[in-house]
Parts: structure tokens; sequence; C-alpha cells
């Protein structure tokens, strides 16, 4: 199945992730998985049963085949973190309506303080609840203050850079290929990494921090943040961030990079921040390197790198 390209911002309408869950917990904890069965005691704790069950054989969380269901891969019926990771990874890495209309919402946050939020006006508050409730039970998007404003959570920013195509199937390796292949994904993981290094050093040194880039490209790293023990600042901190694949960490890193990292030596970071196989930043698998000229760049370091940049001009006669 393919993305709608009209997104139907009712498809989620009627739909709750606690619906969702107590469905899958059901399945998994009876033996039997005859569907009459299964409604009867939904029903005894939910409504809502026929959506409910459309969405997960939608997203591919359920199977249903001869007047039963079968649940596509392990539940762990009693860890809701681990329950919502799943549902989000088939959310959103399962061509469907519900995709599209996920994506369709978030397309419209926009980077705000180096945070990505949405003002929800007057008229679309109502039609659009269901989607943004589905997505804040999920834990995606916090509501913040009094007025309609929301957040998404930095863990999940990279769905962004996504959300403006949503057509087509989507598998795990052409998702992170399709995001690599986006200049804004490097910008939203300066963002991350900016939110990361404001709880870092929290609010007394959060004013010492500086998106540099965006004042300068040819600086030769992204933030300036410092280095702090206690209620000292012991040192500055000269941080370039690298989106990078999950598995290989792998990055490129430009001559002039090298050379401001050389130079910087002991106060320079490089902020590995891995995408996901299903297209979101993993900041509980950050690498972060201090002087990595002495570690990336050491024989011995396990650290592999090859240049493949060549380096072309012509002599042409000008007399």
């Amino acid at each position: 199945m393919s993305d709608s390209s009209d997104s139907n911002i009712n498809t989620f309408d009627g739909l709750r992730f606690s619906q969702v869950r107590t469905l899958l917990n059901l399945i998994k904890d009876w033996r039997s998985s005859d569907r009459r069965h299964v409604k009867r005691l939904f029903l005894e704790q939910a409504e809502g049963f026929d959506k409910t069950v459309a969405f997960a054989i939608n997203t591919h969380l359920l199977k249903e085949e001869h007047g039963g269901f079968t649940i596509r891969q392990d539940w762990p019926e009693s860890n809701l973190a681990q329950q919502k990771n799943i549902v989000t990874h088939n959310l959103f890495n399962t061509a469907s309506h519900y995709r599209s209309t996920a994506f369709h919402f978030i397309n419209r946050f926009r980077v705000v303080g180096g945070d990505l939020k949405y003002f929800s006006s007057i008229q679309d508050r109502s039609a659009e609840s269901s989607v943004r409730n589905f997505l804040i039970e999920l834990g995606l998007i916090r509501r913040e203050g009094e007025a309609a404003s929301y957040l998404l959570l930095p863990e999940y920013v990279a769905l962004y850079a996504y959300a403006k195509d949503t057509t087509g199937n989507v598998t795990p390796m052409s998702l992170s290929r399709a995001l690599a292949s986006r200049s804004e994904l490097g910008d939203l993981a300066e963002y991350t990494i900016l939110k990361y290094e404001k709880e870092r050093v929290g609010e007394r040194f959060s004013d010492r921090i500086c998106h540099v880039s965006k004042q300068n490209v040819s600086a030769g790293y992204d933030i300036r943040s410092v280095s702090v023990i206690g209620e000292k600042v012991l040192s500055p901190r000269f941080i370039e961030v690298k989106a990078v694949s999950g598995g290989t960490y792998l990055f490129h890193w430009s001559r002039n990079e090298v050379a401001v990292a050389r130079s910087l030596a002991r106060w320079y970071y490089l902020y590995l921040l891995p995408v996901d196989t299903h297209g979101l930043f993993d900041l509980s698998r950050l690498e972060i390197i201090r002087d990595p000229c002495q570690t990336v760049l050491s024989e011995t370091s396990g650290w592999r790198f090859e240049s493949d940049l060549l380096r072309c001009y012509h002599l042409r006669d000008t007399s």
C-alpha cells in the first residue's frame, strides 16, 4: 500500500494508543485469538474495536486470517516504553494513510529558538486533535504552556526531515538513505545537539552555547559550548555535529574541519549522532570524541578512514 497523496486528517478519529495497547495485550495474554472472543474482551475495557484492528493491521502490528489474529512481532505486554517504540516504528515505517496523516501534521512544525514547534490555530485545533493526541500519547510531541503550542521532542526531529515526502514503499534502509541525502538532516542534528548541550551544562551556563554554523559556515565547527564540572566552567568546547549511520558511524570530514580540529586540539569535539533504522535520532548512542585528530586519525584507534576526494584542475596555456 502506498501513502495517500491527500492526507485525511480524520484518519485517527476514535483511535488511541491505549486502545492499540489493550488489543495487543489481550491477544498476547489469551491463548484464543478468535476475533469474536477478542472483540468481546476488548469491548469490556475500551471502545473502537474495528478502528483499532484496522490500525494494527495496516501498520503491520497484527495479521488477521481464518477468523483469528496473530501478532506479527514480539509484544512486551508489561513494558510501556517498548510498546510505544514498537508502535512508533511501525507507524512511520509502514506506508499507510496513518503514516501520511501523521507526517502531514508533523510537517506543520517549524524551527523556533532551536526547537521544532507548532502553534495551532483555532480553526485547525479541533480537526487535528485526533492525530495530535495520538502522537502525544506515543510521547513524540508535548504540549507547552497555556496556548496551543506543541514541541516535537528532540529524539524525533529526524521525522520532520522526512515528513515532506510520504509517498511510496519505504524500507528502513531506503529511509535512512533518503534522510542522509537531505541537507536539512544536518540542521536538525545540530538543533538536537543544541538542546542536548543546554541540558548538559544546565540553565546557569546555557547562555554560553552558540550555534556558530548559522553565522559562519566556514568556522570548521557547528556549536560553541563549554565543559563544566560542578559550578565552574573549565574550558571551551567546539563541537562539530555529524548525523551518522547507526551501524558504521560513517561520516565525512572536510579538509577545513580537520584543519580546525588540529588547531583546537583538546578543545575540539566530534558529536556523532546516529539515525536509526526507522529514521529517528538515537541520543542514547551519541558518540562524543574529544580531540578527534588524535583518535579517529590514529592507525591504532579502531577507526578506518579514507580519502575519496580528487582535486582536479587543468593547466591552461595563458600565453
